[in-house]
């Protein structure tokens, strides 16, 4: 992550992986984090990694690898609700805005998506694949200015979870 998270992106809105584009999702992010500072609307932040993916990616051809994205971005989508929003944010990393969320739901669902896409077996060209993620989960708080606060806050839960031994949920 650089030292802006919402510079450096696409201006389309759908990634090729089916997700947003990191522009299109941080915009909403922020545009989120407006409701919440004006009227008080919770949300929670979670920034997705998916365990050792240099490794599978080598292990693999990029056409294998791309194709797992897209399944796991249909997996990620079929356990969201329809008003949460999934985004790219790098390579192996997404954002998920959990929307009119607590702490204690926001957790509660980073558990269950990290359990399920580590039962989850994906199909691509006559082989089967898994993967685990690393979650790292904030929410923002009345002390926040900016949604990047949030965002640095769920960065650093995620680099604890990765820390700790992957496949793994932080709340910051």
């Amino acid at each position: 992550m650089g030292t802006d998270p919402i510079s450096h992106s696409s201006s389309d809105p759908i990634d090729w992986s089916g997700a947003l584009s990191r522009r299109a999702f941080l915009s909403e992010a922020v545009n989120e984090f407006r409701k919440f500072q004006r009227y008080g609307r919770p949300f929670a932040f979670l920034v997705i990694d998916i365990d050792q993916w240099q490794t599978f990616n080598e292990r693999t051809s990029s056409d294998t690898a791309g194709e797992v994205l897209k399944q796991l971005i249909i997996a990620l989508t079929q356990m969201l609700r329809e008003h949460d929003r999934i985004g790219r944010l790098g390579s192996d990393e997404f954002g998920v805005l959990l929307l009119e969320t607590d702490r204690q739901a926001a957790h509660r669902t980073a558990e269950r998506i990290r359990q399920e896409c580590a039962d989850l077996i994906f199909h691509v060209g006559g082989q089967n694949y898994s993967i685990t993620l690393s979650i790292g989960c904030s929410l923002p708080t009345a002390e926040d200015r900016s949604f990047e606060k949030v965002f640095l806050r769920a960065d650093q839960a995620l680099q604890r979870a990765k820390r700790n031994g992957h496949n793994r949920v932080e709340i910051e």
